[in-house]
């Protein structure tokens, strides 16, 4: 899964890396976490346009985030998580590709549950995106099988980012790769940012203000 960021009370910041033993082990233990820096390639460039609009500078927005208490963003409930991902490969070359893209979603028992160990995770999703594309001789052919089986936006690209990435992605532990170190390609950068909130309808309403204020569903990612 993308590294996972998380704003600690002194602005500084957290982030946990997964780095599992075996597929799909989902314990914490599995996870590296250190104090981090904001990621570099988050810059001034980095952002989207809102609602209003408005460009909103992606490293303005996550340096007012809500912060999270040391150790406890992986398993806090009731999470908003603002998922960033940068392609690098073909924007700078076509003024109509977005090079930023975002996905926006809510997690009431914690990040570590809705990226990786509820059984409907993104990451399980992302796994089976991975292994429908090896199974599948043609474009249209995986098209619709992820259109059969519901596949979300979100799932079905960051599978086609490690997909791009990898020969083999099945021997690779889904969507986590061997070497941690270098889950940031030169062609992919990502980063899994945790928002907490104070009670599921203040989850909600948030996710849902923050998806139309930040045009998540235009951007891309959020959209079916």
């Amino acid at each position: 899964m993308p590294p996972v960021y998380a704003r600690l009370d002194d602005n500084k910041w957290q982030c946990s890396i997964y780095n599992p033993r075996r597929e799909f082990l989902t314990d914490e233990k599995e996870f590296s976490t250190d104090d981090a820096d904001f990621p570099e390639w988050i810059t001034s460039e980095c952002g989207i346009t809102d609602a209003n609009g408005k460009r909103v500078q992606l490293y303005e927005f996550f340096k007012d985030i809500k912060s999270c208490q040391r150790g406890e963003h992986l398993t806090k409930k009731f999470v908003v998580y603002y998922l960033v991902v940068k392609d690098n490969r073909n924007a700078s070359k076509n003024e109509y590709l977005s090079a930023v893209q975002i996905y926006i979603g809510l997690a009431s028992k914690g990040v570590l549950d809705r990226w990786l160990t509820n059984a409907t995770s993104h990451c399980r999703a992302i796994k089976d995106v991975m292994e429908e594309k090896w199974r599948s001789k043609a474009y249209d052919n995986l098209r619709n099988r992820c259109r059969k089986h519901h596949y979300l936006t979100v799932d079905c690209y960051l599978a086609m980012a490690w997909l791009h990435k990898f020969n083999n992605p099945i021997r690779k532990n889904g969507c986590q790769e061997e070497d941690t170190k270098d889950i940031q390609s030169h062609d992919f950068d990502m980063a899994l940012f945790v928002i907490p909130r104070e009670s599921q309808k203040d989850m909600e309403d948030y996710e849902k203000d923050l998806i139309k204020v930040h045009k998540a569903r235009e951007h891309g990612l959020n959209s079916r």
